[in-house]
């Protein structure tokens, strides 16, 4: 998969193409564009055909003098075939260059070696230096390097440089090479003598009299290292590694502004300025400065991982993405290569059918649907199983990470690592698998859902990595939450976040099931990266699972019995016991009224928030038990019927005068005494202040004051109430 980035590329417009510069077929025909100018001045004696030592044709060079081009200078081009098109292009072999006229190195082996600068000063030579095999690099003197000498090893060698300063270095780089690369020491240098014009080689004319090309050659002396030219000759090479290692990085890096690090498109992984720096330091102490400082570097705002968007460098627009700012952006989603395919699958659908029940495996696969059909759509909620260990839900996850990816799938991830201080798990991955989550034994489990339920909703996440500062990125993550207990989150009455699976089946059934007729190993062997598994799973879930409403996964999660169950464990002790006791009428919240004996006994109906939490926490039946005035409050919040303003509490005046606020808990039908006087038919939220009052004073309170000894039922056996009567 490659990275889109050449629309936020404009510098680099110059970038040459990638070509697959190769030796032509024996067939090949050679390119036009070699003669297209032959019938002009010298083009004959302009055309040279580079072989190498076998004798095969690698590419063609096409010289133009200055009488043949526009500006009045020499050009030279190389014609180079291209193996991906099948075409020649002009373009030079960027390394190994063959040296022009090296075939005739492996007919003459014996003859000593003259290296002269370009093609028409060896065609030159070969006309006078017969003892000689004359060759030439391609390229002029600074591509020298670019030349591979290999054929010259043990061979006496004869530099013969142009007459100008440029002509000096190359000779000397040439000898470097070759001392260097150990492929000879047996090395000679002609000495140009003085009066030639500068720029003089042999293919020249010789003005002076006496004077020969032959003559010439007879003053070559020893090679002898020019220390000067040689540090050039290193610096330049330094400088034309760095360049290509700067060029590499800036093809292989993207730059994140919002975390102040480098995006490695080979790995997928972040590199910080001082790793770059460190790792290059062997060319220079500032590589994070030159690519910084470089045009040609992409730059983004920050980056994200989204499925449904195409990988790389993109734009995006104001609205386009929920908590997303508008920017560009590097999208790091890497496509899976599971390739959809229909197969018979019926085998592992039937386990999971079987496995997390039927009604609830309806809405498991059409999550999992969903995600495949809907790549980069957030699930408002998660999906979390509970089982003893061993029961498959590990190879349910390992299905997920066959079908999306297994670099999309984080599985095994626990509940720490993921919000943790440094935690950047979720960089680059599209499913989440939380394994053996566990809050109980958190400080606050509280505290410890409410994250967990941040990083399943949030349309955004905060993340901090290490040394580097804090990031928020795009939230597409879907979860799946593994546990092995009953209550290892707290989710209260209102939860809506969750969709909760408890798998009821025992291990041993598991395990049966699991090993019938070898179903386990067979399920393995499907789920491989080559097997027939992950290709048809992808089918079915592309094709065969139906979704009747996809609205479901922008809403809240579909409730089971099994999170009523975990709401109801999630409360304190003392809660359950108060709700208990509110829904079965038993003390402290029961009631009794003789209307014949006009005797009211037990609970009012009312409760006063302070006077009724006093009393409960000083009963017998309490003590010990964790049970807070945020606790009380939130249970009468959610068991108190609202007055008919709406309000929660209402004002009522008792003993006295004295007002205070009452929870109506059980809005009882009572005789309705009204103000004045007169007795009917009615219920607690039709009365006025003053009538509530009277009524609450029906009820002794101080009876609730009284120590409970063992038990409810003690209580109820050992305790006569207190009675007080009405005078209608």
């Amino acid at each position: 998969m490659s990275f889109d980035i050449d629309n936020h590329q404009e510098e680099r417009k110059d970038k040459r193409p990638e070509y697959e510069l190769v030796i032509p077929p024996k067939d090949y025909t050679a390119p036009k564009s070699i003669y297209e100018l032959n019938g002009l001045t010298g083009a004959e004696d302009a055309v040279f055909e580079y072989k190498n030592y076998h004798n095969e044709t690698c590419y063609w060079v096409r010289r133009y003098e200055p009488d043949e081009t526009k500006d009045g200078k020499k050009s030279i081009k190389p014609f180079s075939y291209d193996d991906a098109t099948g075409t020649w292009k002009q373009r030079a072999w960027s390394k190994d260059r063959v040296l022009y006229r090296e075939h005739r190195l492996k007919t003459y082996p014996k003859k000593p070696v003259l290296i002269l600068e370009g093609e028409k000063a060896v065609n030159a030579a070969e006309k006078i230096f017969k003892d000689y095999v004359c060759v030439s690099w391609q390229g002029g003197t600074n591509a020298v390097h670019q030349t591979n000498f290999r054929w010259l090893e043990n061979r006496e060698v004869v530099l013969f440089p142009d007459n100008d300063e440029e002509g000096i270095k190359a000779a000397q780089h040439v000898g470097k090479i070759l001392i260097e690369g150990r492929l000879t020491r047996n090395i000679k240098i002609v000495e140009i003598p003085p009066g030639l014009p500068t720029g003089w080689d042999v293919a020249d004319n010789i003005e002076i009299p006496g004077m020969t090309a032959e003559g010439i050659l007879k003053t070559k002396i020893e090679f002898t290292p020019d220390d000067k030219i040689w540090d050039a000759i290193e610096a330049a090479a330094d400088k034309r590694e760095l360049k290509k290692d700067v060029n590499e990085l800036i093809d292989n890096y993207v730059y994140i502004r919002d975390r102040t690090d480098f995006f490695e498109k080979d790995t997928y992984k972040f590199a910080t300025h001082k790793q770059l720096t460190d790792w290059y330091a062997h060319r220079t102490t500032s590589m994070s400065k030159l690519l910084l400082t470089s045009k040609k570097l992409v730059k983004v705002h920050s980056y994200m991982t989204h499925a449904g968007l195409k990988p790389g460098v993109i734009n995006i627009k104001p609205g386009q993405l929920l908590g997303v700012e508008p920017g560009t952006y590097l999208n790091n989603y890497r496509p899976s290569t599971v390739i959809s395919k229909k197969g018979n699958v019926q085998e592992i659908i039937d386990y999971y059918r079987w496995f997390i029940g039927p009604e609830e495996w309806v809405i498991v696969e059409q999550v999992i649907a969903f995600c495949v059909r809907h790549p980069g759509v957030k699930i408002k909620w998660a999906c979390s199983f509970t089982s003893v260990e061993g029961g498959g839900k590990g190879i349910l996850g390992q299905i997920i990470s066959a079908i999306l990816g297994a670099h999309n799938v984080r599985s095994q991830v626990s509940y720490t690592q993921l919000v943790g201080k440094h935690a950047t798990l979720m960089e680059g991955k599209q499913f989440i698998i939380i394994n053996e989550l566990d809050l109980t034994s958190m400080k606050s489990i509280k505290a410890a859902t409410n994250s967990l339920k941040a990083l399943v909703t949030d349309p955004t996440l905060i993340i901090e990595p290490k040394l580097r500062p804090q990031q928020e990125i795009p939230n597409f993550f879907n979860f799946f939450i593994y546990g092995n207990e009953d209550d290892n989150f707290y989710l209260r009455k209102d939860s809506r976040r969750y969709f909760i699976v408890k798998i009821e089946h025992e291990q041993q059934l598991i395990t049966e099931r699991l090993e019938k007729n070898g179903f386990k190993d067979k399920l393995i062997e499907a789920l491989e990266p080559n097997g027939p598994g992950p290709g048809a799973l992808k089918h079915y879930f592309e094709n065969d699972v139906v979704i009747p409403n996809e609205k479901i996964f922008h809403a809240s999660a579909p409730r089971t019995a099994a999170l009523e169950t975990l709401i109801d464990r999630s409360k304190s002790d003392a809660t359950r016991i108060l709700e208990e006791a509110l829904r079965d009428k038993t003390w402290p919240f029961a009631t009794s009224v003789d209307m014949i004996k006009k005797e009211y006994y037990g609970f009012s109906g009312l409760i006063i928030r302070d006077e009724f939490f006093n009393r409960i926490r000083n009963s017998e039946q309490f003590k010990g038990l964790f049970f807070t005035l945020k606790c009380f409050e939130k249970f009468l919040a959610e068991h108190a019927v609202k007055w008919p303003n709406g309000e929660l509490t209402k004002q009522i005046i008792v003993f006295g005068g004295q007002r205070r606020r009452a929870y109506n808990l059980d809005d009882m039908a009572v005789a309705h005494v009204k103000e004045n006087g007169e007795v009917g038919p009615g219920r607690l939220s039709q009365m006025t202040e003053g009538e509530l009052g009277r009524h609450w004073s029906l009820f002794n309170t101080v009876m609730q004051q009284q120590d409970q000894t063992a038990s409810i039922e003690k209580y109820y056996t050992d305790h006569v109430l207190p009675k007080r009567k009405l005078n209608f």
